[in-house]
């Protein structure tokens, strides 16, 4: 067989490793000088830097991966789905916005203070946490420029204040109190807050709900911080037996709780306690029985004071001052919007002229305030002492 003669068409052989071509090559040329070798490898290699891209890297062997096989050595990757070319100033704070300085000082700036806007001028743009445009010294100087004194960040207003609120805590700041009113300094009020609380109010008498007991629990805690003990299943069972349920199945039905009551309130039990009689409910080895019981847990109502000896009177949505009025009287009143009822044990006014109601809630068992334009009373009943 006559020797073949040998085969310099290295692109044939460009493939896979060099190992592998070496091998190929070798195949046809056997026994190649050290040269021929040197001369395949260098071929093959020639200006090609494998730095771990997707792309091909042929003569970019600048190209050093970054996570990016975009030819970009100068960014930096802070964790931002922004481009952080030329923004090294960009450390990320959580957020895929620039969180670089905007001249307001890490941390907040404590109340009641003064801050010297134009010493900041220079770390960075001061802008609108809201729209995140810049805020020019114009804006400034023609006063559209609001703070919030329950935040950290500077607002502009006609564009983008809802309402003239802080979109954060819904504080109206179309006052002139939160204007920033220059450039150089800033000049936000210090707020101040009076709270007053109901003299009959007693955090020891709160109640938490069961079940969708809302208006019992509530009820029961505002009878017995008035000084009527009584229990959430109480009133539960007060309400079951008044006018106001005769139109509930669950209530009024051949087996609703009505029937399961009288079933084991008779005979010897007969005049017992109602938490005896919710007890033998509860036990009882008739299904139906103890189903009626569970409905009674799961069904809305209505606050029922009977035989509490507290005084009432109902109503519906009540004025800030209407409020402030039955609270100074030593009144606690319950509010109701849709289903969900609350009692309101006290009220709050700031040096701003800001509102709010105290109230407490008987679904997370503690005390909460609301700003009073946000309270929504449909159905209210403002309870006294007898």
């Amino acid at each position: 067989m006559m020797a073949q003669p040998p085969d310099n068409n290295l692109e044939s052989k460009a493939t896979g490793s060099i190992e592998e071509v070496i091998r190929a090559f070798t195949a046809v040329n056997p026994l190649p000088s050290l040269e021929a070798l040197e001369t395949v490898v260098d071929e093959l290699t020639a200006g090609d830097v494998d730095y771990d891209s997707d792309v091909d890297d042929v003569d970019r062997p600048q190209d050093v991966d970054y996570d990016s096989d975009v030819d970009r050595p100068q960014d930096v990757d802070y964790g931002s789905d922004v481009d952080d070319v030329d923004r090294p100033q960009d450390v990320d704070y959580g957020s895929d916005v620039d969180d670089g300085p905007i001249g307001i000082p890490v941390g907040g700036v404590p109340e009641g203070y003064h801050v010297e806007i134009g010493a900041l001028q220079d770390q960075a743009d001061v802008i609108c946490v809201v729209c995140m445009a810049d805020l020019t010294q114009e804006d400034f100087e023609s006063q559209r420029v609001k703070r919030c004194p329950d935040g950290e960040r500077f607002h502009a207003t006609e564009e983008c204040l809802p309402g003239g609120h802080c979109p954060t805590c819904g504080r109206d700041l179309s006052g002139a109190a939160f204007t920033v009113t220059g450039p150089d300094v800033e000049t936000v009020q210090h707020e101040t807050w009076n709270e007053v609380r109901s003299a009959g109010w007693r955090p020891s008498a709160a109640i938490r709900q069961t079940g969708s007991l809302c208006y019992a629990a509530a009820t029961a805690t505002a009878a017995t911080s008035l000084g009527s003990s009584t229990t959430q299943y109480e009133r539960a069972h007060a309400y079951a037996m008044s006018d106001g349920a005769n139109g509930e199945e669950w209530v009024v039905g051949q087996q609703g709780y009505r029937a399961a009551y009288a079933e084991e309130s008779s005979g010897p039990y007969a005049g017992a306690p109602v938490r005896v009689v919710h007890s033998r409910m509860r036990a009882s080895d008739q299904e139906w029985i103890r189903s009626a019981f569970n409905a009674l847990q799961v069904h809305d109502g209505s606050p029922a004071f009977g035989g509490t000896g507290v005084h009432v009177i109902g109503g519906g949505r009540l004025t800030f001052p209407q409020i402030c009025a039955a609270i100074d009287q030593g009144s606690l009143i319950m509010a109701a919007d849709g289903d969900h009822w609350r009692l309101i044990i006290g009220y709050q006014t700031s040096s701003l002229g800001r509102q709010r109601v105290l109230v407490s809630d008987p679904l997370f068992d503690q005390e909460r305030d609301f700003p009073y334009q946000n309270f929504t009373i449909q159905v209210s009943y403002t309870v006294s002492s007898g």
